[in-house]
């Protein structure tokens, strides 16, 4: 059922939600979406939901929050030994370098009692994860035929992956098993390299470009069977730096086709007298890091109409761009500069980051 961002929609939504409380730092925080989507279907008879993940076994989170304190207290045993053979100033400058090892010992215990009611099996493997959440929105599918299906994750987040499952292995997930909505809550998954794999499966996809609190989407607000995606949308605002709502079906069948034709055009254009326009427009674009490894796709794209580069490319390139990002807060889509990624990305566009990658050293563009 295709589903807009406006659209009303059926009063009865399908949740499947994948907790990775392996998630280093963070185990304690994804946890605890278990209990408060748990608290979330109490709330509304309109919501059927299916919570697996991983986690690592309390008792070994607890053993590993031990061996910090323990740790800590070797730091601060040493800094008072130091204190009183040499001065006191040294013995305390030592003895506060135990403070990481102590938060970190903090967090370790906190996980392991974090959502004690949140009990899955031992997943080893990627496949494993794979299978299990293939599994479970099988199961939703078959039990709500009529239902929204949506796709939750929660974790960790970058260019490679999200909530430990590879880009690629994700994507395999959601072909055999596609869905109205995939909402990411994990950092840096409004990446052009990211939606590209999970194109079109992923049906509307809510995501950030910039890193995540560690408290995570609002996901009692969020989750309510009668929300449209845009308020969907609109409730995660507030709680990151920047989201977007990406329709990912437009962006297979628009936005890569156009980056294709573009990337095409920009290629040739660094090899010509336009190399100078196309690097002073890269330079302006926007960037949510300060080393410049990601640019906004949407400040770029308009920083090559005002100067005029590739014209009728250029137009079609940023028309589907606007069919694919339905809405968003700040920062709406990224791409990375390098051209060694993921092969979802359509040659013509990959032939600009390599002939852009022989012109500038990449990691280091706003040096230009």
């Amino acid at each position: 059922m295709k589903i807009s961002s406006s659209q009303k929609v059926p009063k009865h939504t399908a949740v499947t939600a994948y907790l990775d409380g392996k998630a280093f730092n963070i185990e304690g925080p994804v946890m605890s979406g278990s209990d408060q989507f748990q608290q979330s279907v109490a709330n509304d008879p309109g919501l059927s939901l299916s919570v697996v993940g991983r986690r690592v076994a309390p008792a070994k989170q607890k053993n590993r929050a031990l061996a910090c304190y323990a740790a800590a207290g070797a730091i601060v045993a040493g800094g008072v030994v130091a204190g009183l053979m040499t001065e006191p100033g040294l013995g305390a400058v030592i003895a506060a370098t135990s403070l990481p090892a102590v938060l970190l010992g903090y967090k370790q215990m906190k996980a392991a009692t974090a959502s004690p009611n949140f009990t899955v099996p031992e997943l080893k493997t990627e496949s494993q994860a794979q299978k299990v959440l293939s599994n479970s929105l099988k199961a939703q599918k078959t039990a709500n035929p009529q239902a929204r299906q949506v796709a939750y994750l929660s974790g960790h987040g970058n260019h490679r992956e999200v909530a430990g499952f590879q880009h690629k292995a994700l994507a395999e997930v959601l072909r055999g098993s596609p869905v109205d909505m995939t909402i990411l809550d994990a950092c840096l998954c409004s990446q052009l390299e990211v939606v590209s794999e999970l194109a079109p499966f992923a049906g509307l996809i809510i995501s950030s470009a910039d890193i995540v609190p560690n408290e995570g989407l609002p996901i009692e607000k969020m989750f309510d069977a009668e929300h449209t995606p845009g308020q969907m949308f609109e409730e995660c605002i507030d709680a990151t730096v920047s989201a977007s709502l990406i329709d990912s079906k437009a962006v297979k069948t628009k936005l890569l086709p156009a980056l294709d034709t573009l990337g095409k055009d920009l290629a040739e254009g660094l090899e010509s007298d336009q190399g100078s326009a196309i690097k002073a427009a890269l330079k302006a674009s926007e960037s949510p890091e300060h080393i410049g490894e990601r640019v906004d796709m949407g400040s770029f794209l308009a920083h090559l109409k005002e100067r005029g580069l590739a014209t009728e490319s250029i137009d079609g390139a940023i028309a589907a761009f606007d069919q694919s990002i339905l809405r968003h807060h700040r920062t709406p889509l990224t791409f990375r500069l390098d051209s060694k990624k993921n092969d979802s990305l359509p040659p013509g566009w990959t032939s600009f980051l390599s002939s852009l990658g022989k012109h500038i050293k990449v990691s280091h563009f706003a040096l230009l």
